[in-house]
C-alpha cells in the first residue's frame, strides 16, 4: 500500500504517572490544576494537565480528553472527599493529539 494513502495518525504516548507524597501534600481538594493527580502529570509530561475526575486535558490547548483509569478516579474521589489517600502509579495512555 502507498504511504501517501495512509491517514496520518500522532502516536499514543504510554507512561506511568507516579502521584508521590509530595503531590498529595501540595495537591488541593476540588482543583482542576492543583489535585496531586494533575500536578504528577505535570511533572511526568512537562505540560499542565486539567484533571476532572475520570478525564484529563491539556490546559490551554484544543486537545482531546484522556480518561483516566478507574485507579486515579477512585484516588481523586477520595483525595476530594477528604478520605485517606496514599502514594500510588498509574499506567495512563495519552490521547493523539494531547502531546
Amino acid at each position: 500500500m502507498d504511504a501517501a494513502l495512509l491517514p496520518e495518525v500522532s502516536p499514543v504516548l504510554r507512561m506511568w504517572i507516579d502521584v508521590t507524597a509530595e503531590d498529595i501534600e501540595q495537591g488541593q481538594r476540588k482543583k482542576a490544576y492543583l489535585c496531586p493527580v494533575a500536578l504528577a502529570l505535570n511533572r511526568a509530561t512537562g505540560m499542565k494537565w486539567v484533571v476532572c475526575m475520570n478525564a484529563a486535558q491539556v490546559s490551554g490547548r484544543d486537545s482531546t480528553l484522556t480518561k483516566l483509569p478507574r485507579e486515579a478516579t477512585l484516588f481523586i474521589n477520595a483525595f476530594d472527599l477528604d478520605e485517606g489517600v496514599s502514594p500510588f502509579k498509574f499506567f495512563l495512555e495519552i490521547a493523539s493529539g494531547t502531546h
